[in-house]
């Protein structure tokens, strides 16, 4: 990626670049935020189909940087879910790839579309588990550009074993 930075995650097979968003992005300057996606005049977008190339290269060995096998099983299942309704082209993601990157997808995106929802309904619909709103909109904060993809599904881990695990009550009636 030839405008910044990208972070680097070691696998069994090899290192690979994640997905983070340029500094820059998104822009806090009003007159950048105004003009947003107007060539020459607004911020350079061109960052997307770099994002888009990364992600689209990945195979499932990238999967091997998930070190826990339930996480790396829900990663892919969601991944999946993301690829389908957000537009990345495999379901490969890193436990370092940002969140708020995955969720906003490989492309400008105006301001009424937003496909993480269809994402996220996706996903319960493959698990065949409902989570509460209010679990995805506090799952992590969504204004931090550094949270990344593996603290959303640890959280997600942990949401899913309170689904299958007895709660104290249960247990201490046995």
């Amino acid at each position: 990626m030839e405008n910044w930075e990208s972070g680097l995650v070691n696998t069994k097979m090899n290192r690979v670049a994640t997905l983070i968003w340029p500094p820059d992005f998104p822009p806090t300057d009003p007159w950048e935020k105004f003009f947003y996606g107007v060539r020459w005049l607004g911020p350079d977008i061109s960052f997307f189909k770099e994002l888009k190339q990364l992600q689209a290269s990945r195979t499932q060995d990238v999967m091997a940087a998930w070190s826990d096998e339930k996480q790396r099983n829900v990663a892919l299942i969601f991944g999946g879910s993301i690829s389908r309704q957000v537009g990345w082209k495999t379901p490969y993601f890193l436990p370092e790839d940002s969140a708020t990157v995955i969720a906003y997808g490989p492309r400008f995106l105006m301001l009424e579309e937003f496909p993480w929802t269809a994402a996220v309904s996706d996903f319960e619909d493959q698990i065949g588990n409902k989570f509460e709103n209010e679990f995805w909109e506090k799952v992590i904060d969504w204004n931090d550009k550094n949270a990344t993809f593996g603290e959303l599904i640890n959280k997600v881990v942990e949401k899913l074993n309170t689904f299958i695990s007895p709660s104290p009550e249960t247990r201490s009636r046995r």
